[in-house]
């Protein structure tokens, strides 16, 4: 019984062995490295050409920069100093830009000429101003004289900036208004306008008048008593 026993376990540690063979002999085929292929050898080799680079080459240090005597240029913004209007004068009745919207301004050659912000949010928003001097209407309104004064267009401003089109951009109007009223002629209370759409309005009430003007007309607007 003795014998039979030890054939047993030398035939089980045999068997034992043998599994932990093959089992090495199967991770051994698994990750056994195949040659590589004459193909990826060459390309591997070949010299390939760099991608496209856009702007200056950066140096590896900064002992480059000053063995080479070369400076790094610094981008600086300069503070654009704002020029104040001038003051109106006290001679004659002209535009007093101190009285009117953000967006409207001076001519830089001629202070007559009014040359409105069209940049950005600028470009579609009304901008209005008023004289120096308004006009006190007294109790005797027969004996009132008419008052007039004149505009007229030299230029309608680009609006190419704008992503979109626009119908009927460019517009102008021209009138009246009382010294509590803002300077939106024609939608404000007490205030009336003509445009050069050929409309007339007053207190946002809009009718049509007249006919539209463009570029070198001379618009006269009065005040009169009937």
């Amino acid at each position: 019984m003795q014998k039979a026993s030890d054939v047993l376990k030398s035939l089980q540690s045999l068997e034992i062995a043998a599994e932990h063979a093959s089992a090495e002999k199967q991770n051994q085929q698994q990750y056994e490295q195949l040659p590589l292929d004459e193909k990826y050898e060459e390309d591997d080799n070949e010299d390939k050409p760099l991608p496209d680079f856009h702007g200056e080459p950066v140096p590896d240090s900064d002992d480059e920069i000053i063995i080479e005597g070369v400076t790094r240029k610094r981008i600086t913004k300069k503070n654009a100093v704002q020029e104040e209007e001038p003051v109106p004068g006290d001679e004659q009745i002209e535009v007093d830009f101190y009285n009117a919207d953000l967006n409207v301004k001076a001519s830089e050659t001629c202070q007559e000429i009014i040359d409105p912000d069209n940049g950005d949010g600028f470009a579609l928003m009304w901008g209005g101003a008023r004289s120096t001097y308004g006009i006190r209407i007294s109790s005797d309104v027969v004996n009132f004289p008419a008052v007039m004064f004149q505009i007229k267009l030299l230029d309608c401003l680009p609006i190419k900036h704008l992503p979109f089109e626009e119908i009927d951009a460019h517009n102008v109007r021209v009138g009246w208004s009382t010294q509590n009223s803002t300077n939106i002629l024609g939608e404000a209370p007490h205030s009336y306008a003509y445009d050069l759409l050929a409309k007339k309005a007053t207190n946002n009430f809009f009718t049509d008048y007249g006919e539209p003007c463009q570029v070198g007309d001379v618009i006269t607007s009065c005040l009169v008593s009937f």
